[in-house]
């Protein structure tokens, strides 16, 4: 599980995310992934973009005439997009789609929230969901400031934060929202078994 987001201000948009990777047991259970660390920020070749993801870090494939599935980190894919193309575009979400199509094995979603920018202070954010058969997509009206993913206890009180004060300069919405994750993280550090959210947090600004 994972807290990630984008946030746009007046003059910019944010990413924010965490480092923890984790792993789910068949009963339900999380452990944190101590040898791998994920990836979920990535910023576009152009610099006119900037994606976060979370949900399923590998993806199953099978073809080829081959009857075994291979597993895929999700970074490694986007990397290899990354550097063939500007930009993550309705390309690699449909491409993405048919890989994740080949393997019943995929069977937790990957969400991913981009910040584009449109022109000089015009941002876009959108949402992307793609899984075994299906991809939806939405992209966020002029009210929505923010789109954010993953554990629910921290998805829950980040989309209800007062950003009211903050979006007219970037540089505060990236250290507010920054500061609001630590705080987080420290708090269920101390009150949950296991917190599956945590590590670095990281975040980038684009104007």
């Amino acid at each position: 599980m994972s807290l990630v987001g984008i946030f746009r201000a007046r003059d910019g948009i944010t990413a924010l995310v965490d480092s923890k990777a984790s792993c789910s047991f068949a009963e339900g259970s999380l452990e944190e992934s101590v040898t791998r660390k994920a990836e979920k920020l990535f910023v576009f070749p152009n610099g006119n973009g900037v994606a976060v993801v979370c949900g399923a870090l590998q993806v199953f494939t099978k073809g080829g005439g081959t009857i075994f599935e291979k597993s895929n980190q999700i970074e490694d894919l986007i990397r290899d997009y990354l550097n063939k193309h500007a930009a993550l575009d309705s390309v690699f979400f449909q491409e993405l789609l048919l890989k994740m199509n080949t393997s019943t094995l995929n069977k937790e979603p990957i969400y991913f929230i981009v910040g584009r920018k449109i022109w000089a202070g015009k941002y876009q954010i959108e949402y992307h969901k793609v899984g075994y058969d299906y991809y939806a997509m939405k992209i966020g009206n002029e009210k929505d400031c923010c789109f954010v993913g993953g554990c629910e206890l921290y998805t829950e009180p980040f989309k209800h934060l007062d950003y009211s004060n903050k979006t007219d300069s970037v540089a505060a919405l990236q250290k507010f929202t920054a500061a609001k994750l630590q705080e987080m993280i420290d708090f269920f550090d101390q009150t949950l078994k296991y917190n599956p959210v945590g590590g670095t947090v990281k975040s980038f600004i684009l104007k």
